[in-house]
């Protein structure tokens, strides 16, 4: 695979950027022959890296938020169950 299909963005909105722009040429028919498989190669590899970055953000907020729960169930007081004898 060429390098500059496998170019990695600094970040995320500069891969939607690029993966817009490609987009956008191929739309137009502003894309060469000789430049159609390299720039559909890339567009193809820029939406794995951003799928492999969502995915990343998400298992992140999901362990930020668990870890966030379990801390406020370890600082609530424990209740005991007091239930009113009946006759």
């Amino acid at each position: 695979m060429n390098d500059s299909v496998q170019r990695v963005p600094a970040t995320y909105r500069e891969a939607i950027a690029e993966l817009d722009r490609i987009l956008n040429e191929l739309e137009g028919e502003a894309v060469q022959v000789d430049d159609l498989a390299l720039k559909v190669e890339r567009a193809a590899w820029l939406i794995t890296h951003c799928q492999t970055v969502l995915r990343g953000t998400q298992d992140q907020v999901k362990r930020t938020l668990e870890a966030l729960e379990l801390q406020r169930n370890a600082s609530e007081p424990q209740q005991t169950s007091m239930r009113a004898e009946g006759p």
